[in-house]
């Protein structure tokens, strides 16, 4: 995937396993505003990465979302024209 001048946040998380609770809960009232694609998404987890237009909305990404709290998280930042899934 290539976006001239970019700045990234790619989540990566895993699904709990069976007969777990994951608690999560997804606002998707502000997806548009940030979502710029979605990866690899399996019953074992998935990628999905976000474009942000600086360092602070990057960081609120990274950390305001259902996500944050679990021990099946964990995301990125890049700045760049090349993100790998």
């Amino acid at each position: 995937m290539t976006k001239k001048n970019g700045l990234f946040v790619k989540i990566n998380y895993k699904a709990p396993k069976k007969g777990e609770e994951n608690g999560l809960s997804v606002d998707k009232s502000n997806l548009h505003k940030f979502l710029f694609c979605a990866g690899t998404l399996n019953k074992n987890g998935g990628t999905m990465i976000f474009r942000a237009k600086d360092f602070e909305e990057a960081d609120y990404i990274a950390n305001n979302n259902p996500f944050i709290n679990s021990d099946i998280y964990k995301y990125e930042i890049y700045q760049g024209d090349v993100i790998s899934l």
